[in-house]
């Protein structure tokens, strides 16, 4: 079966919701993911039962380590937590 590709009208995403109402006030607009900053995946595991778990790490994030990051039903929910420094 061929997909046939989308294309995505201009302003889009302009128009969602305000950032700093959600996650708890977390607003993650102006953070710099780019050169030494961009996250790296590490210890990435898929289970055959549904388990999916990886840790994340950037400079950007203060005060942790990184993220371990995991899911125990094939993604329909996911736990985050930090790393201590």
């Amino acid at each position: 079966m061929r997909r046939r590709s989308r294309t995505v009208a201009s302003g889009l995403f302009e128009a969602g919701p305000d950032p700093t109402t959600q996650f708890g006030g977390a607003d993650c607009r102006y953070y710099d993911y780019q050169g030494d900053r961009q996250p790296v995946f590490e210890d990435i595991r898929i289970h055959p039962e549904g388990r999916v778990s990886f840790i994340v790490r950037t400079k950007t994030f203060k005060d942790v380590a990184g993220l371990m990051v995991s899911s125990e039903d094939a993604g329909e929910t996911w736990r985050v937590d930090p790393i201590a420094l």
